[in-house]
């Protein structure tokens, strides 16, 4: 197992270790408990370069924004929808402050939200190996949440669906899988790669909304390689590539 205090010391940079100090310090102020989560969790066990942060707070993450102002971070962006505001703090550091919640989903690719515990809101994640989180609080700093075992698939280099209906219910995960199968050079399991060629089939890329599609297109956008994201091999020539980069025709009604 990982030392992840020593990992939060030494793997990340000056810049970001500073700005998880300021949402400390801003969290303690509201009262709330803060967790790192998401891409930088797996990257800091993977060994990979931790690019940007993400961090899930118990209550709503919206509330911290005068707080966060006032010790130096920058809202660039806030979604009413999921309670979350996207940061910048010196040294061109990003961070997603997110609410911990579960989603439901009535219709593909139109999440509705609940506000949720930090084991709720991890077991609503796209990858295993991104359901994972480290406590930034006193007492329990460092300490890892790993309800899915994502370290072993983490180990084992392969991506598995949280859900069996991730692929369905949440469209874009065909193209986040794409992205980091491209980038980190992982796998999908054999039933998530079933599931996937199942929804390419039923096209239900055709459900992705437009928050979705641009939010994509921002992360390939920031891949070192964006090319090879984009490749025959990946997503060029096929749905998933028309969808992101042409026009979108209308999705027909599903019965």
């Amino acid at each position: 197992m990982p030392d992840y205090i020593y990992l939060l010391e030494n793997r990340l940079s000056a810049d970001q270790q500073n700005a998880l100090r300021q949402l400390r310090e801003a969290t303690r102020e509201a009262g709330m408990i803060l967790f790192l989560t998401g891409d930088a969790v797996r990257d800091l066990t993977s060994g990979h370069a931790v690019r940007n942060l993400e961090v899930s707070v118990h209550g709503n993450a919206l509330k911290l924004k005068k707080i966060i102002e006032n010790l130096g971070g920058h809202v660039w962006g806030e979604d009413e929808a999921s309670r979350s505001l996207y940061l910048c703090f010196p040294g061109t550091v990003r961070v997603d402050v997110i609410s911990t919640h579960r989603a439901e989903y009535p219709s593909p690719g139109k999440p509705v939200f609940h506000p949720a515990s930090i084991q709720e809101d991890l077991r609503r994640r796209d990858f295993t190996v991104n359901a994972m989180a480290l406590s930034l609080n006193e007492g329990s700093f460092g300490l890892l949440m790993d309800p899915l075992n994502g370290a072993a698939d983490i180990e084992a280099r392969i991506l598995r669906l949280v859900s069996n209906y991730g692929f369905l219910e949440e469209p874009s995960l065909l193209i986040r899988a794409t992205r980091y199968m491209a980038r980190l050079g992982w796998e999908l399991d054999p039933k998530s790669q079933t599931r996937y060629e199942n929804a390419k089939g039923e096209g239900v890329i055709e459900f992705l909304s437009e928050h979705a599609r641009s939010e994509e297109l921002e992360q390939i956008g920031h891949e070192e390689d964006a090319l090879k994201v984009l490749g025959p091999s990946r997503l060029r020539g096929g749905p998933m590539f028309s969808f992101l980069c042409g026009p979108r025709p209308r999705p027909t009604k599903r019965n």
